[in-house]
């Protein structure tokens, strides 16, 4: 039999449509679920085209669980390329907002310093004395902070040099850029929906019957 012969125009068909798919992805960066169909089209494309390469002698059954097999194989794996490409490209935009956003403002470092300040008062049992309604958690701007903590931060950055002062506005901006990238992103298992397992079943069925000769049942 020549199922290696299909085995070969099988996969270069789904590699077609896994291409497609992933090359569609990339550009919106949303994965279009529909697209999973159409590999599966193109890998019993394949399939039938390796097997009347051969004079059509290989065995029907056969081509049609080869077909599906590499149709359910090539869906996942564009499908992981697809997951890869767009939480990359959300983690990327994440980055690139925060890089346009500009230098780190004294206020902005001002609130860091506040933030240690008040965390070293709660943990020596000292009462910080927030505005109405407000946390260490919340707090970002001068009015979320007591007046006493913020005077003692601004004194603070004060204190340092200019040199200083830029080094560790370099520092924070390259930790939050870290913690931008060890965000999880959610798991490759999120990017299935009973719509996915939909497209995938249709995806190999439609490669079954075409791959097996029997479009036309």
């Amino acid at each position: 039999m020549g199922l290696v012969r299909c085995l070969v125009c099988g996969l270069l068909g789904g590699a077609i449509g896994a291409a497609i798919w992933v090359a569609v992805g990339y550009l919106t960066q949303y994965e279009i679920g529909w697209i999973a169909w159409g590999v599966g089209f193109l890998v019993g494309v394949g399939v039938l085209f390796g097997a009347n390469l051969g004079g059509g002698e290989d065995d029907s059954s056969l081509q049609g669980v080869l077909a599906a097999v590499l149709a359910i194989g090539c869906v996942v794996g564009a499908k992981y390329l697809l997951f890869q490409i767009v939480v990359e490209g959300a983690r990327q935009e994440l980055v690139q907002t925060m890089s346009n956003q500009g230098d780190l403002t004294d206020e902005e470092m001002i609130a860091g310093l506040a933030d240690d300040i008040a965390m070293e008062m709660i943990e020596s049992g000292k009462t910080v004395q927030w505005p109405p309604g407000m946390t260490l958690d919340q707090a970002s701007v001068e009015a979320d902070y007591p007046k006493d903590v913020w005077r003692k931060a601004t004194a603070q950055w004060n204190d340092l040099k200019p040199d200083d002062r830029q080094e560790r506005k370099d520092l924070r901006r390259a930790a939050i850029t870290s913690l931008i990238q060890a965000l999880p992103m959610g798991s490759f298992s999120d990017m299935f929906s009973p719509w996915d397992l939909l497209w995938l079943g249709l995806a190999a069925t439609t490669a079954f019957k075409i791959g097996g000769g029997h479009s036309d049942d």
